[in-house]
């Protein structure tokens, strides 16, 4: 009898112990003397899900997009047909050994989608701007040569005479980033066409007799988004400020250039010039922004 009673004893302390440990678990407060490891849901400790994403970083740029003709529209203040550039990456300046000491260091910039004007603003575009605007031209003052043709590029224009018309427009004048990337893309060619120089594709001084020529003419001289005339023709105002440092601490979006006004940038060669680096993409010429020269024009943006 005395040993049953044992028995019944040992048989209630067990089954104590294990509804005390059960309602331990279900609490889940961890066993004393055991290590454990953060608690999961029970079972093993289970990794993180992870879900893939794509992060843009500022020091790591995304890959870049290559580029391709962009949509066309038409600007119905002045009739400027307009190329889209997208969104994204490209590669600014000249790479290492190439170009003058302010196309350096070469670096890789983002801009926002624009549009920019396929072909340069012609002179019958112009002459309707001042009709238009009531803006004061001298036409007979300082004409060039050739005259002023309809469809060839309006010339002899300011910095601020330009900027006037862009505005009046309803766009700007592109800033150095926008002008670039629409020239020569994302691949990293040097002239708006594939491969060297070739004096055929555009108009210079090796082919233009002495003036330039009907914007759009020279239909190798095509940018990969399809904009052309960006090498040659005449030279081109941008919105910038020059100055020779700035590539070295501009920001990596949307460059807004500098904005010193004692000089301002041009860009793209011109009908009167023959050595091949003044036609690069990269280039960056300048001038007094007062400078009314027979080989400058210029073309708007639109953001």
């Amino acid at each position: 009898m005395f040993q049953c009673r044992r028995l019944l004893g040992y048989l209630l302390v067990i089954c104590t112990l294990c509804a005390v440990s059960g309602l331990v678990y279900a609490l889940g407060v961890p066993p004393i003397g055991k290590k454990t490891a953060p608690k999961s849901g029970g079972g093993k400790p289970r990794k993180p899900i992870v879900r893939p994403s794509r992060v843009v970083s500022h020091s790591d740029p995304e890959p870049l997009l290559p580029a391709t003709l962009g949509a066309t529209s038409r600007n119905e203040k002045d009739g400027s047909e307009l190329v889209e550039i997208r969104a994204g990456w490209f590669n600014m300046g000249s790479p290492k050994g190439i170009g003058g000491d302010d196309a350096h260091p070469q670096h890789k910039v983002y801009l926002n989608r624009y549009r920019i004007g396929k072909r340069e603003v012609t002179v019958a575009q112009f002459r309707k701007y001042c009709e238009s605007s009531g803006f004061s031209y001298d036409w007979n003052g300082s004409k060039p040569s050739w005259g002023y043709v309809e469809d060839y590029p309006m010339v002899n224009v300011t910095w601020d005479a330009a900027l006037a018309y862009c505005q009046w427009a309803g766009g700007d004048l592109p800033t150095e980033a926008e002008w670039e990337k629409a020239a020569k893309g994302t691949d990293g060619r040097g002239y708006p066409w594939t491969g060297g120089w070739d004096a055929d594709k555009c108009v210079n001084g090796s082919n233009s007799g002495g003036h330039p020529a009907s914007v759009g003419s020279k239909s190798g001289d095509r940018s990969p988004y399809g904009v052309l005339d960006m090498a040659g023709n005449v030279w081109e105002w941008c919105k910038d400020g020059y100055d020779s440092t700035y590539y070295s601490r501009s920001p990596k979006r949307n460059p807004p250039g500098n904005n010193n006004g004692d000089i301002r940038v041009l860009r793209g060669g011109s009908w009167n010039y023959n050595n091949p680096d003044f036609f690069r993409c990269a280039l960056r010429g300048r001038f007094e922004p007062a400078y009314r020269g027979y080989d400058n024009g210029f073309r708007p943006v639109f953001h």
